[in-house]
């Protein structure tokens, strides 16, 4: 009895190894059996939003003349997926040939920008403007040109110099001033055709030049005749011309 339950004990030990065996080789690929795999199917990722340009700049400009509006070239942004924020210091930006504009924005891939700076009013003084697009900076700088070095005649001129004409080192006040004018004639006014109705920085010019000047007027130039033109006859004289002309 007991060697007969040995004997069964054994033979269970050899067929559960077989078992085993057997298993393992049908858990093989399908491809064994032929029999197709079932693959799970994914679900798709949406794209990763990426508002990060690659890097700009914008090429500087030296020599440029002062006290100017000067633009940069146009450049194309690109290695966004999505509108990106835009800002900039210190000038104006312009996207796609719209106006140019200091106000914060949007942008998106593959439009054109443009930079616009004024340039200083000094010579070779640097101007920049820095533009931001997601994060990422770019520079547009300038340079005004030199002031052209003078060329002409330089004079020097010294008030506190002595000069001397003719042995006169000095104006003698006692020799005054003559002018060929009178006191009647039209440049003295203001206000009027002569002076292209502008008026007299001094409202008594006449009078102040020349008294302040020891100014005397000297041979007239024509007011006078005019003004005894405008003289009424004597009405005796006139009588006797009267005659005087009948007899002849």
């Amino acid at each position: 009895m007991i060697k007969t339950i040995k004997e069964l004990t054994v033979l269970q030990q050899v067929l559960a190894i077989i078992l085993v065996i057997t298993l393992v080789s049908c858990g093989g690929s399908g491809s064994s059996t032929g029999e197709k795999s079932v693959e799970t199917p994914t679900t798709p990722t949406e794209p990763i939003t990426d508002t990060t340009p690659n890097a700009f700049d914008f090429s500087a400009k030296g020599n440029v003349e002062p006290d100017s509006l000067i633009a940069s070239a146009q450049i194309t942004i690109s290695g966004i997926n999505a509108p990106a924020s835009i800002s900039i210091t210190g000038g104006e930006y312009s996207i796609n040939n719209a106006n140019f504009t200091s106000a914060a924005g949007t942008i998106k891939n593959n439009d054109k920008i443009q930079i616009s700076i004024t340039s200083s009013s000094n010579p070779l003084t640097e101007s920049i403007a820095q533009l931001t697009i997601g994060g990422t900076s770019g520079t547009f700088r300038i340079t005004t040109k030199a002031v052209k070095s003078f060329t002409g005649v330089n004079v020097d001129i010294n008030f506190n110099t002595k000069h001397s004409v003719g042995g006169i080192e000095s104006f003698d006040r006692q020799k005054f001033i003559t002018i060929h004018a009178s006191a009647s004639e039209n440049d003295w006014g203001e206000n009027d055709a002569h002076s292209r109705n502008a008026p007299n920085k001094d409202p008594n010019l006449m009078v102040n030049f020349v008294t302040d000047n020891d100014v005397y007027f000297g041979r007239d130039t024509g007011s006078i005749g005019w003004a005894l033109r405008n003289v009424n006859e004597d009405p005796v004289n006139l009588a006797l011309s009267m005659k005087l002309s009948h007899r002849r």
